[in-house]
């Protein structure tokens, strides 16, 4: 890549703005819920969140469900091991 193109893309990013400034810039996206852009999937990011919200929630309950059941089962083998006087 030559200079130039650098350059431009360092300013399109922002990366030629001061640390602080970049900080304060990603906060204010953040609060108004813009997360960028994905050049690697080509979409938002926040749209490809919302997409795998719900196989997030639907593992999340699988486990929050599925645990007690492991615990009762395995439970009483750790307590067994216990030696008693």
């Amino acid at each position: 890549m030559s200079e130039n193109v650098m350059e431009e893309l360092r300013a399109e990013l922002g990366l030629d703005r001061p640390l602080y400034e970049q900080f304060a810039s990603f906060l204010s996206d953040l609060l108004h819920l813009d997360l960028g852009y994905s050049y690697h999937l080509h979409a938002p990011v926040a749209e490809i969140l919302l997409d795998r919200l719900g196989w997030t929630y639907c593992l999340w309950e699988y486990q929050f469900l599925s645990e007690p059941s492991w615990e009762a089962c395995l439970g009483p083998l750790q307590g067994g091991d216990l030696k008693r006087e």
